[in-house]
């Protein structure tokens, strides 16, 4: 897992939870899509506001991706987001639809209702790990589809959140759908106080 540019990574706990995360997103997804997905955890990172604005800005900003954004609310919540390019999520699409793929050639109401639905069902994952794991309170709000250049879609996925702590925890991961070569991201931002509750809950265990 790799650290920040000032060495700081997630404790014990956080690197727990959010690797029993990925592994349950992975295979959401490939249930989902009837094709196996290799997902890895890239980076988990504590960073401040001009390192994740830094981190946004190294990025392929100018690309054009598809994302879903979810808000999660309840005891520890966070943002989830999940993207890829806008060739990627038309073959999202077709597989989420069991169509032919190369059916979807264009965002319209099938791309947007797919990638909402690949959102919920990915966010919803990883809030059954926290709440079962953490005997808490968590639920997905509605997932927003943002049809965006990259850098757009990440400075308001991640400043939002920076903006109320001088620290955020950022952890990504990658998904690869070797079958079609697909790449996609996700993205998980815990609001501030969420790692505390975490911490709160392996105390309470000694």
């Amino acid at each position: 897992m790799d650290m920040s540019a000032d060495g700081s990574r997630p404790n014990k706990a956080v690197e727990l939870i959010i690797q029993l995360s990925v592994d349950r997103v992975s295979q959401l997804l490939s249930k989902f899509i009837k094709v196996g997905a290799q997902i890895s955890l890239e980076k988990a990172y504590v960073t401040d506001l001009s390192e994740a604005t830094a981190r946004v800005n190294a990025e392929d900003v100018q690309s054009e991706v598809i994302g879903s954004i979810v808000d999660v609310t309840g005891d520890a919540p966070f943002k989830f987001l999940f993207y890829a390019d806008a060739p990627a999520c038309l073959t999202l699409t077709d597989l989420v639809l069991q169509r032919k793929v190369g059916t979807s050639t264009d965002f319209d109401i099938y791309v947007q209702s797919a990638m909402q639905e690949i959102g919920n069902i990915l966010a919803s994952g990883v809030c059954s790990v926290f709440a079962a794991d953490f005997n808490i309170r968590i639920k997905p709000t509605p997932p927003k589809v943002a049809h965006d250049f990259l850098g757009t879609i990440l400075q308001e996925f991640v400043m939002e959140t920076a903006a109320e702590s001088d620290q955020v925890l950022i952890v990504e991961s990658r998904f690869h759908i070797v079958r079609y070569n697909l790449r996609c991201n996700m993205f998980i931002l815990p609001s501030p106080g969420t790692e505390g509750v975490i911490n709160k809950f392996f105390l309470d265990q000694i």
